[in-house]
Order: C-alpha cells, then sequence, then structure tokens
C-alpha cells in the first residue's frame, strides 16, 4: 500500500465517523466517581464503537457509527507489589543521609514532608542532571522530566508535518480552491447567489495570501481580502469582519498573533494565521436575523461545491483536504464544528450528487438544506464571541472550513465559565487549570479550588459533579483515540492519592501539590504544542590513570509506574501512527523509539523500588547519566542542521524549557478583553527523601534531586497574547507573575547552596588526587590542603602512594556568617587502598598491600569568597578533621 492509499484509507474511516458528535463521548450527567484513575485493562486497544444515540441527527442523513483507528495504544503490563518497608524519617533527620548543603526551611520541610521544591535556574531538565551528575549526588528521576521530552518530540514531529506536508497540500488546494469558487461566480453572475459566491472567493483568497504572499485574488474580490488581511495583521481586538458582516461582535482578531511554535520561521508563521482563518471563520445555518444564516449558507454550499467538483492533478480536491485534516485529528481530535463532509453529504441529499452550478440557486432546496444541516450536532466549545442573551447552538452552529477541534479540557471549560456558572454579577469569566484535574478525579484540585473560593460561584458544583461524571465515563477507547487525548490519559497515575506501601514522601499533601503541578506544567506544554488546532473556550460576551573517583551515589526514580506505562504506549502511538502515513523521518523514528526504550526502563525500576529490591549497577548507572539521554533527545528534538539521520543538531541558542500559551478567552473581563495564559519557566529543584535499597537488601534513608515544572497561570490582555520569545525575555527580566499561591505546600524560595557543594567536592577530590599523584607542595591558595603535604612525603619516601576514594559526603550544619564567609561541618565517609612501586616513579598499576575502610571523618571547613574578574570565587581556606583515619 503507497503512501496515497494508506492516506485514503484512513480518509475514509473519518469521513465516515465525522457525522457524529465531536468524538464520541457520552453527555455530561450522573455523580463523579470516588476514583481517579478508571478501571482499565492493563494492555487496551483502540476498536470501532457504536456512537451514543445523543449522538445520532436526523435519520434522513445516513449515519455510520464507526470510530476510526489512527494508531493502536498498547499499554505495558505493570506489576505493583507494595512490599517496600522504611523506616519513617526522623523529625531531626537523624536518619537521613543528607548530601547537600540546604537552608533550614528546606530541612524543615524535608522532616515534615519529605519533599521540597526550591527556585532553579536551570532553562533546560538535561542540565540539571547533568550539573547533579558532576557534582556527585543522588538523582531523583521526575515525571516532569520525562513529560518533557514527550513535549519536545510531539512538537518536533508536529512541525515537521506542518512544514513537509501539510503548508505544501494546503497551497495545492487553496489555488484549486480559488479556481473552482471563481468558476462558480462568474456562473452566478447577476443572480441573488453572486454576492455569496464573491464572499466565497474572497475568504479562500484570505487563506490563500495568508500562505503566500504573491497569491493571485481577482480584482471583484480583492477589496474585502485586504480589508480582511489588514484586520488579521493588525491583530487589534475584536473587530467587524469584512467578509462576515453578519457576525454582529465581528472576530477576535487578535487569535492571529503567531505564538507557539510558530514563531520559529516565516513558513510556520504563514501556516498558522492562514490555517487560523479556516478553523475559526464559521458559516453559520442560523441567527438572529434569518437572512444573515441564510446568506451565510449560501456560501457555505458554494464552498463545499467547489471542494467537490476542483481537482488538482487529476486528484478531488476534497482528498486533499482530507490529507491535511486526518493527520491533524490524530494529533489533536475532530472539529468541533460541523465540517466539509457533514456538509458534502446533507447537499448531496438534497440537492442529488453531482448538481451544476445554476441548480444550485433554489431557495426552496436552500431551505430544505438548511433545516437537514441544522438537525447535525451543534458545537460543544463557544469559541466566538456572542451576547449572553444569545441562543448559542443557533447562533454558533454552522460550517468551519477546517475547524478548530473539540479536546475535553476546553469543554470542561467551556461548562465551568459564564454563562453554566457564575451570574452576571458575579461572573466567572476565566477558568483555571486546576478545574478540569478536578474534573477528572482529584480530590486535592477540588479542595484547592474550594480554599480560594472558585466553587462559591453560582452552580458552579452542580456543574462540577457533571463534569466528573462525563469524565469518569469516558472509556480507553475515548482517551486513546488522538494523541492529544492520550497525554491527557497519562496524568491519571500522577493524580492518584498513594496509599499504604508507598514511600512516606508520597503521602504528604505536598507531595499531592507537586503532582497537580507537574501535570499543569505538562499541560501547560500540550496547550502550546496544539494551540494552532484545539479550540479555546470563550466567555460570553593527568599522566596514568585518574586517582580513584568518588563513589557514585545511590539514584532513585519516582515510583509511578502506570504513568510510565502510559508514556511509553502514547510514545509507541505516536510513532506508529506517524510512520503508517508516512510522515516519520528517521531521526524523530530513532527519538521515540529511545523515549519509549528509556519509559519502559524506569518502568521497571520503579517496580522494583516498591517491592524493595534493590537497582542493578546497569539500572543505576542509567540513571546516574539520564542527563545525557534527555540532552540527546533535547538536541534532536531542535531545528537541527545535521546532515546525518541520526545526527544531534546544532542549535542557534541556548535550549529552554520556558513555553507559553493562551487557552481562553474573556472578551467581558474586569481588565478588559484578556486571555488566560499558562506556561512554564525555569526548571525548579525538587529534593525528596527516598528509600534506597542496598545491594544487600538494607534500606537507607537519603536526600536525592531531581527536576520539576515551574508552572505559570495569569490574567492578560488578548491584544498582547505572549509568544515563547516574549515570555523568556520576561523570564530574563525577572518580569514574571508570582507562581500561584497554593504552591506554598511544597515550595519555598529559601534554595539549596549548590555552589558550597561544589567547592567541597573540588576540595575532596584534590585531597584524593594530592594523595594517587604524590603532591608535596601546594600553591598558597590551596592553604587548607598543605596540612597533607608532610604525610605525602612519608608516602613518598617509602615509594608508596595512596588511593583516596570518597564514598559519601552528609552535610550536617551550614552557617553562612557573611556575604563572603561560611562554615559547614560534613561527616565525610572514605575507603583508602595503599600502593608500594620500586622504580622512581609509581605506574599507578601497582596490587593493593593494604586496604582500610569505608571510615568516617567530622569535618569543618570554612570557606572565603574572593572578587575577580570573571566574578565571585569561592574556595575553601581551612579544614578541620575531627578524627583520623584507621590504621592500616
Amino acid at each position: 500500500m503507497n503512501k496515497y492509499q494508506r492516506v485514503m484509507k484512513s480518509c475514509a474511516l473519518v469521513a465516515a465517523m465525522l457525522l457524529i458528535l465531536c468524538c464520541n463521548l457520552p453527555l455530561p450527567g450522573g455523580q463523579p466517581q470516588p476514583s481517579v484513575t478508571p478501571a482499565l485493562p492493563a494492555t487496551a486497544t483502540t476498536e470501532a464503537v457504536a456512537a451514543p444515540p445523543t449522538a445520532q441527527p436526523s435519520s434522513q442523513v445516513p449515519i455510520k457509527a464507526i470510530r476510526p483507528v489512527f494508531a493502536r495504544y498498547r499499554e505495558p503490563p505493570v506489576e505493583t507489589v507494595l512490599t517496600l518497608d522504611s523506616e519513617p524519617v526522623a523529625p531531626d533527620l537523624g536518619n537521613v543521609t543528607i548530601p547537600f548543603a540546604l537552608s533550614p526551611t528546606q530541612l524543615e520541610r524535608l522532616a515534615r514532608d519529605g519533599v521540597v521544591v526550591t527556585p532553579g535556574t536551570e532553562k533546560e531538565f538535561f542540565t540539571l542532571y547533568e550539573q547533579a551528575r558532576y557534582r556527585n549526588v543522588p538523582i531523583f528521576v521526575t515525571s516532569d522530566s520525562l513529560l518533557h521530552v514527550y513535549h519536545l518530540l510531539f512538537d518536533k514531529v508536529l512541525r515537521t508535518a506542518e512544514v513537509a506536508f501539510f503548508a505544501p497540500t494546503l497551497q495545492d488546494l487553496n489555488r484549486a480552491l480559488l479556481a473552482r469558487s471563481d468558476a462558480l461566480y462568474q456562473a452566478l453572475r447577476e443572480t441573488a447567489w453572486e454576492d455569496p459566491a464573491r464572499r466565497t472567493v474572497a475568504f479562500v483568497g484570505v487563506a490563500g495570501r495568508l500562505l503566500e504572499d504573491d497569491f493571485q485574488v481577482p480584482a471583484y474580490a480583492r477589496d474585502l481580502v485586504e480589508a480582511e488581511l489588514a484586520n488579521v495583521e493588525s491583530a487589534a481586538g475584536i473587530q467587524p469582519s469584512p467578509i462576515f458582516p453578519g457576525l454582529i461582535f465581528g472576530e477576535d482578531y487578535t487569535q492571529y498573533i503567531p505564538r507557539g511554535h510558530y514563531t520559529l520561521s516565516d513558513e510556520l508563521e504563514a501556516y498558522f494565521k492562514s490555517m487560523m482563518w479556516y478553523g475559526r471563520m464559521t458559516f453559520r445555518l442560523k441567527t438572529m436575523d434569518p437572512e444573515v444564516g441564510r446568506a451565510e449558507t449560501r456560501a457555505a454550499v458554494l464552498l463545499v461545491h467547489a471542494l467537490q467538483t476542483a481537482t488538482i492533478d487529476g486528484r478531488p480536491a476534497l482528498d486533499a483536504w482530507e490529507d491535511v485534516y486526518s493527520p491533524t485529528v490524530f494529533f489533536v481530535g475532530r472539529s468541533d464544528d460541523l465540517t466539509v463532509l457533514q456538509y458534502a453529504e446533507v447537499l448531496d441529499t438534497v440537492y442529488g450528487s453531482n448538481v451544476s452550478a445554476p441548480a444550485l440557486v433554489d431557495e426552496e432546496k436552500l431551505t430544505a438544506f438548511i433545516e437537514l444541516a441544522d438537525q447535525l450536532p451543534p458545537p460543544e466549545i463557544l469559541g466566538i464571541v456572542i451576547a449572553d442573551t444569545d441562543p448559542e447552538a443557533a447562533t454558533t452552529k454552522g460550517l468551519r472550513f477546517m475547524g478548530q477541534r473539540f479536546v475535553p479540557d476546553a469543554y470542561v471549560f467551556r461548562q465551568l465559565v459564564y454563562r453554566n456558572v457564575g451570574t452576571r454579577e458575579h461572573r466567572r469569566g476565566l477558568p483555571m487549570g486546576l478545574d478540569f484535574f478536578a474534573a477528572m478525579g482529584s480530590e486535592r484540585a477540588y479542595e484547592i479550588l474550594d480554599e480560594i473560593g472558585e466553587t462559591r460561584y453560582e452552580n458552579y458544583p452542580a456543574q462540577m459533579a457533571k463534569m466528573q461524571a462525563w469524565l469518569s465515563g469516558l472509556g480507553v477507547e475515548d482517551w486513546t483515540e488522538t494523541l492529544y487525548n492520550t497525554w491527557l490519559y497519562a496524568f491519571y497515575p500522577l493524580l492518584d492519592a498513594p496509599g499504604p506501601g508507598y514511600p512516606h514522601f508520597m503521602q504528604s499533601t505536598a507531595w499531592l501539590d507537586k503532582q497537580l503541578n507537574t501535570v499543569l506544567g505538562s499541560w501547560a506544554e500540550l496547550k502550546h504544542d496544539t494551540i494552532l488546532y484545539a479550540k479555546q473556550v470563550y466567555a460570553e460576551m593527568g599522566g596514568g590513570p585518574p586517582p580513584p573517583p568518588p563513589v557514585p551515589p545511590l539514584n532513585y526514580v519516582e515510583p509511578v509506574p502506570y504513568f510510565y506505562a502510559r508514556l511509553a504506549a502514547l510514545t509507541a502511538m505516536t510513532r506508529e501512527g506517524l510512520v503508517e502515513r508516512s510522515m516519520l523521518g528517521e531521526q524523530d523514528r530513532d527519538s521515540l523509539d529511545k523515549l519509549e526504550d528509556l519509559a519502559r526502563a524506569l518502568q521497571t525500576m520503579a517496580e522494583k523500588q516498591l517491592r524493595g529490591e534493590p537497582l542493578t549497577e546497569a539500572e543505576q548507572e542509567r540513571i546516574r547519566y539520564y542527563g545525557g539521554e534527555l540532552e540527546h533527545l533535547t538536541m534532536a528534538a531542535s531545528e537541527e542542521t545535521s546532515d546525518t539521520p541520526y545526527g544531534v543538531g546544532v542549535l542557534d541558542e541556548e535550549p529552554q524549557a520556558a513555553v507559553i500559551a493562551d487557552v481562553a478567552t474573556d472578551p467581558d473581563h474586569p481588565q478588559g478583553h484578556v486571555v488566560l495564559e499558562v506556561g512554564v519557566g525555569r526548571i525548579n529543584e525538587i529534593h525528596v527523601v527516598v528509600p534506597v535499597v542496598e545491594a544487600d537488601g538494607g534500606i537507607t534513608l537519603q536526600v536525592a534531586k531531581g527536576g520539576v515544572f515551574s508552572y505559570y497561570e495569569f490574567p492578560w490582555p488578548a491584544e498582547d497574547r505572549l509568544t515563547n520569545e516574549t515570555w523568556r525575555q520576561m523570564l530574563e527580566e525577572d518580569a514574571a507573575p508570582p507562581l500561584l499561591p497554593w504552591t506554598h505546600t511544597f515550595f519555598t524560595t529559601e534554595g539549596e547552596n549548590s555552589i558550597f557543594q561544589t567547592v567541597i567536592l573540588g576540595f575532596q577530590k584534590s585531597v584524593t588526587s594530592a594523595y594517587w599523584e604524590q603532591q608535596e607542595s601546594f600553591r598558597d591558595d590551596q592553604p587548607a590542603l598543605k596540612q597533607f603535604a608532610a604525610e605525602i612525603s612519608e608516602l613518598r619516601r617509602e615509594q608508596r602512594y595512596m588511593g583516596r576514594q570518597l564514598v559519601r559526603t552528609h552535610f550536617r550544619s551550614f552557617d553562612r556568617q557573611s556575604p563572603t564567609l561560611a562554615v559547614i561541618t560534613v561527616r565525610e565517609t572514605w575507603r583508602d587502598s595503599l600502593h608500594s612501586y620500586t622504580g622512581s616513579e609509581p605506574d599507578w598499576g601497582e596490587p593493593a598491600i593494604a586496604e582500610r575502610g569505608p571510615y568516617t571523618l567530622d569535618v569543618t571547613y570554612t570557606l572565603e569568597a574572593e572578587e575577580h574578574t570573571y566574578g565571585i570565587l569561592w574556595r575553601v581556606t581551612r579544614a578541620i578533621y575531627a578524627d583520623s583515619p584507621p590504621d592500616w
């Protein structure tokens, strides 16, 4: 089967499906379920299902209630045997190894909750994890970091498809549609349909000009096109539409501000504007003024007829439309508005197939067309500006040529803002990100919403109950029909409240809130990636071998095996769906392979941790170099310049995770026409008290470090919808709004003093090197090392050298006495080997003649800072040892 046959096979399935409601989702109703995660089989695939009776339009329009399978969802089976039994954290952290110089507030949070998050400065996850490896501290692999990498790959394959497949196809489609629409206009001149025909030409002309500067528009429609283009370019707000004068409140032209990944190139920016036009402008069936609805429907009929009768290189133009629509359904979802396929079927039913242009000018048949099409389901998400007194379905139902998509979070938002929630005097014009996760069943999300007063809006509890019941009633086939939905489905294991058997840190309120922050951060990335397609809700209105390196610490994986299984399934689904459509390059396929393998490996490690089994050395090594894997995948998802299929690209600028997206619009907000912006900023640092299983089966409590999202959510003027570039500049200038208040349960502004850890580790390595290399003299700026010179000299006289290996460091106290002076007490664990040699110099290959340790030393370090031309330089100026190593 060639590419064309594969695409047409999938599109035929789409055509059969498009006449049922959105995603075949059950209508809201009933009561919320007690559990967050639906009871689902461990391995599930999407199959054809029947549409619910409530989604059926009139029997005069034949319906084939089939759900196409775009790609199989195969979730790996998960073993959750909870046999780990670790002691609780002592109130004074006396039973916890702390290899970090933490602040008093951090230590207090760790003693209380087992987890604390602090501000980070790193712009990407991989740099945080690589620095942790360099500093030889225990690593905590987070769900945030893995979700972020999936976002990078999803965004990469989507924009690649847009540039390589969708945009060129759209160019051909626009040209063919314009030629056919122009022919219809010429045939219908001096009839009642001349003006609708002219507006149809102008409608296509706007899309064509937005995509291509040299797109030629007939002179008779040029004034309309130029007026619309001026509105799009100015993006000045809600303005009257020249082509759609029946829109009483006009169009929200701020939506055409390129954002998301569409600011990366002129080509993507043009595609964004053209598709936004096709996705937003609606030819309505009925309006408050019946004549307006008839006029817009005439234009819609002509547009669909042009699509049915135009050809591109001998192929039906409708095939090109499906070549764009079908894959974007796989990425995001189905149109929330009526589509050309639905209109084409009604057109054939009323007018007959192969109708000629003159035969369309039949007002009785137009009336029949409107009445029959009006029996099709209305949009579920309000996507245009209307008055709060307008009947929503009657004033919004109609044709969108490439309509924006139904997504469950936007539907939930629509049900939780005015006029479904609140009153005119007490409007809830914008939703909150927590709304959706409360609807998914998170009791903690609802509790936060209640604490901050959101549930006090009129009708909010009742509407939320409906949304909870609706989402809990969805099956695997609903959640895994599109990549967008499957991404949301992967959040469920992170929303569950862990019970007995899970580590102590997972049973704190701080951890539950941290997990909400995680899914919100990933959801913000999802909204960023799909901002063009997902419908937005509107409220109405050395010389030899090196010395022994420090012993690598034992690392830990966030123990959420169901999450890893679902992310692995999502990644495989992404790969297989795009391979089936011949839309995936070798490098992107390799990256998705690597991410699936990583997710499956982390699932296995998480299962072992919950069973109380030690990780193998190979598994520990993989976590140790986790930052390297993240770096490879991050670079592979960049705009690379590598010529090799598996090469990693060269970045034009420092990579950073910060992205922003607007997700809802309130045209009647107290602050004016505003949007709800959601985004992520710098990578925050998380420290967790984790139960590490040693090779001998013993369990040690220690603090490990990882990276998590910083999540932002705030209203912003619609006329200035934020781009990634503007948002990143705000972060650079420290002009970002504060984090959400409820995050204080796990977040504190007092952070880790990592510079002192680095300086002390550097000193410890210098001690090791000095004994190994028989260093007898030291520079004046190394005063603390001079105390070892006499012993090293004695070893050299005896023709011996020592291998001193650092096993671990436990920070006991930290005293920042001034901006340039700090005193830190540390308990160090070492083990040593003694070697002798016979020549004038050692060759570092001699076997050990004696060994000692592991043993501990209590050390008090004095660190001082000096100003240099390149900044402040800290160094150890004094090291006082309270005890000595044991004898050999």
